[in-house]
């Protein structure tokens, strides 16, 4: 593991004094001239702000013994004596360490431990002429504060607000959000391009899909009360921010307007391709078969379709008797199915297809229809590629996803993913390089 090295702001007393500055809501700031410390609450200036550390209080002293009363001929009785109670003991809370990680771990501070002032021993009794004693009286027990529980350690990573908003837009400076309040079913993140204090990171998560690797690499979000990771797919940049495709997404969701930490961690570039093997040495060429022409047949009584038998045929050559017009590859007349009970990335040979969400799952899913391209993870979509959805009475809401590309839905002219719910189908037409053309009924 690297060495990780942690400095806190520090200055002499009267630098501190002179220069008067305000620290942030837990920054901690040293005087190296007193070994005393101050906290930060984001608005108090140096000069105001109470130093750490609560000391405990000095036991009080024990009440002296009374003496002896003399007797008339007797011994004078002796003084009592009380020792006083030991002052209270309090140590300080340890200051809280943060390692940065993965994931920007923090380590709480330890608790400030306190030790109770010893009790005062009671002083000896005194004697009197008659033989009668006074007994001492019992010293007070010393008191003692706990300490102050040591200060948390900061979070580490670029600084954001997390908002609970599920629309995949602009998600105002300083914030990002998720497209999906289920952590399992999170595909895509809204990201400003300004970090929570103002910073820009837009170069910063431009370079998070510069891998090779079809795998850019893994996105970690941490908040004080959260933990939740990710497979970096894709960025797309929208100006003033960005849209960033993920995928097996775990952990648990921030609370609204949560202060969260985002680190990334790329993969490795892919390997150059290897050379060509040498080509294999021709095979000798066959002995030309030898055919016989077979015999003409007789002259049909009419041209047409032969409908019981070429209806169905893939591979059927149509011959239509109108002049003019020449024979053409019939195709298929069905629509053949994908059946898929998961989250699904479609590939080239969905095209054409259908693919059906069975009502044995109930779980929602996420089908994503890639970008159109050469690139990793990208497909080249013929123009006119045709794919239906259908989503079967009972089965989970299935979220469907066009990344890189732009998807508007008929009639309303929505853009972005689309929800087809229960007994719902929709179909979708690729109707230019980069746009696709959704319809369909329970499709929102």
């Amino acid at each position: 593991m690297p060495f990780i090295q942690l400095q806190l702001r520090r200055g002499t007393s009267t630098e501190w004094s002179n220069s008067n500055p305000v620290l942030a809501a837990g920054e901690i700031g040293i005087e190296i001239d007193t070994n005393l410390f101050k906290l930060g609450n984001g608005s108090s200036t140096w000069n105001n702000l109470s130093y750490g550390g609560i000391q405990g209080i000095q036991g009080t002293n024990s009440l002296q013994g009374i003496q002896g009363i003399q007797g008339i001929q007797g011994i004078q009785g002796i003084q009592g004596i009380s020792i006083q109670g030991i002052q209270g003991i309090s140590i300080q809370g340890i200051q809280g360490i943060s390692i940065q990680g993965i994931q920007g771990i923090s380590i709480q501070g330890i608790q400030g431990i306190s030790i109770q002032g010893i009790q005062g021993i009671q002083g000896p009794a005194g004697s009197d002429a008659s033989g009668n004693s006074s007994q001492g009286i019992q010293g007070i027990q010393g008191i003692s504060i706990q300490g102050i529980q040591g200060i948390a350690g900061l979070l580490t990573g670029i600084p954001y607000k997390f908002s609970t908003n599920t629309t995949i837009q602009d998600p105002g400076s300083g914030y990002l959000r998720f497209n999906n309040t289920t952590v399992i079913n999170i595909t895509s993140i809204a990201i400003d391009n300004l970090t929570s204090t103002g910073s820009p990171a837009s170069e910063i998560i431009n370079s998070w899909d510069d891998s090779t690797s079809p795998i850019q690499g893994y996105l970690t979000i941490t908040s004080a009360s959260a933990t939740c990771t990710f497979i970096v797919t894709l960025v797309s940049d929208n100006f003033t921010w960005k849209q960033i495709s993920v995928s097996n997404a775990s952990g648990s969701l921030p609370n609204n307007d949560e202060l969260v930490s985002v680190s990334f961690s790329q993969t490795g570039y892919r390997g150059d391709q290897g050379i060509q093997g040498i080509q294999g040495i021709q095979g000798i060429q066959g002995i030309q078969g030898i055919g016989i022409q077979g015999i003409q047949g007789n002259t049909g009584s009419g041209g047409g379709l032969n409908w019981s038998n070429d209806l169905y045929n893939p591979n059927a050559v149509i011959s239509l008797p109108q002049p003019g017009i020449t024979d053409f590859a019939l195709g298929y007349l069905d629509l053949p199915q994908n059946l898929r009970n998961d989250s699904y990335t479609l590939q080239l040979s969905d095209a054409g297809k259908h693919l059906l969400h069975p009502s044995s799952d109930t779980t929602a899913r996420t089908w994503i229809i890639p970008q159109t391209g050469s690139g990793v993870g990208q497909v080249n979509w013929p123009l006119g590629t045709t794919i239906t959805f259908i989503n079967q009475y009972g089965a989970g809401d299935i979220s469907i996803q066009v990344t890189g590309d732009g998807m508007r839905q008929a009639v309303t002219g929505a853009s972005g993913t689309r929800t087809l719910s229960q007994n719902g189908i929709a179909t979708c037409i690729k109707i230019s390089t980069t746009e696709w053309f959704i319809s369909g009924v329970n499709l929102t």
